[in-house]
């Protein structure tokens, strides 16, 4: 896994260290604020790839801190932790925008399947984007040719419609109007 920028905002420095020291042995490199405020600053100011974030700090409400996360920062990636742990929490920081949710304790192999969750996902992210671009240029890039071909077919198509004197023979194999015009013409009714 290709290491990326952690930052831990947690008010709880053995959860910072623990996690610190887990994800450092991973090659990821990890920041770590010890409030709110401090940890929001950081968001803003730095290149982080991945946050992990306490819903409960003494000075800012984790939810708040999410939320101005997903606003202000929509490219990285979000996983509340908290000691408070219930579905409903859950289910709200999913709404915000959270990617993932540890409720304390957790274990490093948790934490591990967390972080490399988020690496992936936002790995796939890129690599879709990267895709839909080559394929827009292109898209554009083949466009007038495309539309040329389009033009003379649709030009080929109109011709053999409009002529009086089909061919038995088409030249597309789903048209039998000729066809079945040539056959049926003798007949009197």
């Amino acid at each position: 896994m290709e290491p990326i920028n952690i930052l831990i905002i947690d008010d709880e420095r053995v959860i910072c260290n623990g996690c610190r020291l887990a994800l450092s042995d991973e090659s990821h490199l990890v920041d770590i604020c010890i409030t709110g405020k401090a940890g929001l600053d950081a968001i803003l100011k730095g290149q982080y790839d991945l946050v992990l974030l306490d819903l409960k700090l003494p000075d800012l409400d984790g939810m708040e801190i999410l939320n101005t996360v997903r606003k202000e920062k929509p490219g990285v990636y979000v996983v509340v932790m908290t000691g408070y742990s219930s579905v409903q929490n859950a289910v709200d920081a999913m709404k915000l925008g959270a990617f993932d949710y540890l409720a304390k304790p957790f274990s490093d192999d948790e934490l591990s399947i967390a972080v490399e969750k988020a690496v992936e996902n936002k790995r796939l992210k890129e690599e879709n984007l990267s895709l839909r671009r080559q394929l827009s240029e292109r898209n554009r890039s083949l466009t007038p040719e495309i539309k040329a071909f389009y033009q003379r077919s649709a030009q080929g198509w109109m011709g053999t419609l409009k002529s009086p004197h089909r061919s038995r023979k088409s030249s597309y194999p789903g048209m039998v109007i000729g066809l079945a015009h040539s056959q049926f013409s003798s007949c009197t009714p």
